[in-house]
């Protein structure tokens, strides 16, 4: 698989690097780690209609089978965020972690 370089877009800048994108019809959620955000921006303008603050480094998003929730895993915490894409409400699931002797 080819590569694909991080997306920024000064215009339009949402504060850092954008890591991984999704699309849902008539927005675009962008993981941007450097803040600890899932920017939400209108996909025609792609003007920002919300910043979403998750409790660690988001990397990936990941829509749900029943395409109402975006799940966002947090690379410097045991655990991913669920945000439901009607209301934009976040929250945060932590992931139990083993116990190593």
């Amino acid at each position: 698989p080819k590569a694909v370089r991080p997306l920024l877009l000064p215009e339009r800048s949402p504060g850092g690097t954008i890591q991984d994108v999704l699309a849902d019809g008539t927005r675009v959620l962008a993981a941007i780690p450097s803040r600890n955000e899932v920017v939400v921006f209108r996909a025609a303008s792609l003007t920002i209609l919300r910043r979403l603050y998750v409790p660690g480094t988001p990397t990936r998003l990941i829509r749900a089978a029943d395409g109402r929730r975006v799940f966002v895993t947090l690379e410097t915490v045991a655990g991913i965020a669920e945000i439901d894409l009607a209301t934009l409400k976040v929250a945060t699931h932590r992931l139990p972690l083993p116990e190593y002797t």
